[in-house]
């Protein structure tokens, strides 16, 4: 979630983080890396692929990504719940399938709109 919002900033051409991006995209990947369900998790992949791609990366993996995101979707169209914010101790939880499929469909819309441009 860390990455996601960070990476929303990148399209104020802010110049600081202009010379951070390659390693805002190696925390990234090593954040995917370390992820026990990251492969299960519907949430983690879309934030991932919104990350990525808002940083202006050009990964090949990212397209793995789009399409295990892709296979995971229900037949109904959502994506499943996941935590999104917690509190301290993680005593409150909040995460809905709206949050997720938002997420989600905002990655899918990045990755057709990077394939466009590439």
């Amino acid at each position: 979630v860390y990455y996601y919002f960070l990476s929303r900033l990148f399209k104020l051409e802010i110049p600081e983080l202009a010379e951070i991006r390659d390693l805002v995209e190696e925390r990234i990947f090593a954040a995917i890396n370390n992820s026990k369900n990251f492969n299960d998790c519907d949430l983690e992949i879309g934030l991932a692929i919104s990350a990525l791609l808002q940083i202006g990366s050009s990964d090949k993996r990212i397209g793995g990504y789009a399409a295990r995101l892709m296979d995971l979707q229900a037949p109904t169209g959502e994506w499943k719940r996941y935590e999104f914010l917690s509190g301290p101790a993680r005593i409150l939880v909040w995460g809905c399938e709206e949050v997720t499929t938002g997420l989600c469909i905002e990655a899918l819309h990045l990755y057709k709109k990077h394939l466009s441009e590439n």
